[in-house]
C-alpha cells in the first residue's frame, strides 16, 4: 500500500508535468487523475482544489528545479565562469519537448501572473531570491569597478528569460546557442582585468536541464 506522502509527491509530480506540457489552465484535474492513476478523494485528501495543488507545484517541483543548476556556481571560488558555462552549455542539455515547451517557471509566470495573486507572489519570490543570491555571489570573481551586482544580476534573468521565449517560439537549437554565447560572454565581461587574467577554465559537474526530467513521459 502506498504511503500518504508517496502519494502525494506522485500526484505533485504527475500535476507538473501535465502542467508544464499543457499549461496550467489547459491541465484538468480529470488528465492528472488519470496520468497518476489514483481517484478523486486521494487527490482531494492532500489538495483542496487545483489553485491549490497549483501553488504546491510551484514551490515544491518548479522552484527547486529552477535553482537547481546554479547550486555548482555558488559553491565554487569562480561564480561568474561557472554561471557562464551553465548558460553555454543549457542549449545541449534540452531535448527537443523541452526546446518547443520551455521553462516550466516562466510558462507559468507567462500563463498566472496576471490572473492569480497567489501565482504572482510566489513567482515574485523565487526570481527576486534568484537575483539576490546571485548578486551576492558574483563580487567573488572579481567584478570590474562599474558593476553593480544587483543590476547586473537582474539583467541576466531577463536575459535567460527572454531566450527562452524566443527559443519556445522559433524551436531552435542553434538559436538557442548563439544567445547563450552572446549571455555567457557578457558574463564573463563583467571581471575585472584582473580577474580576467588569473580565471582558470571551468569544469562543471556534470547536469541536464531539470525541466527535461518532466518531458520524459510525454516522449
Amino acid at each position: 500500500m502506498r504511503s500518504p506522502e508517496a502519494t502525494r509527491q506522485k500526484i505533485l509530480l504527475i500535476a507538473a508535468e501535465e502542467i508544464h506540457y499543457r499549461g496550467f489552465k489547459a491541465t484538468s484535474l480529470a488528465d492528472i487523475l488519470a496520468s497518476a492513476e489514483i481517484s478523486k478523494g486521494a487527490l482531494y485528501h492532500h489538495f483542496k482544489n487545483k489553485i491549490e495543488l497549483g501553488y504546491a507545484v510551484m514551490e515544491e517541483v518548479f522552484m527547486p528545479m529552477f535553482n537547481q543548476p546554479w547550486q555548482q556556481a555558488y559553491e565554487h571560488e569562480d561564480p561568474l565562469g561557472v554561471i557562464a558555462e551553465i548558460i553555454r552549455q543549457m542549449p545541449q542539455n534540452v531535448d527537443e519537448h523541452t526546446l518547443e515547451s520551455g521553462c516550466p517557471m516562466i510558462n507559468m509566470c507567462n500563463e498566472m501572473s496576471t490572473v492569480d495573486e497567489g501565482f504572482r507572489q510566489r513567482i515574485e519570490t523565487l526570481f527576486e531570491a534568484f537575483v539576490n543570491k546571485l548578486a551576492q555571489e558574483m563580487p567573488r570573481s572579481g567584478l570590474r569597478e562599474d558593476v553593480n551586482p544587483l543590476h547586473a544580476a537582474m539583467f541576466i534573468l531577463a536575459s535567460m528569460q527572454g531566450s527562452v521565449m524566443i527559443i519556445k517560439g522559433c524551436r531552435c537549437r542553434e538559436t538557442f546557442q548563439i544567445l547563450s554565447d552572446e549571455l555567457a560572454q557578457y558574463v564573463l565581461g563583467l571581471r575585472s582585468q584582473e580577474s580576467k587574467a588569473n580565471a582558470k577554465k571551468i569544469i562543471l559537474k556534470p547536469f541536464v536541464c531539470p525541466a527535461v526530467q518532466l518531458s520524459e513521459r510525454f516522449k
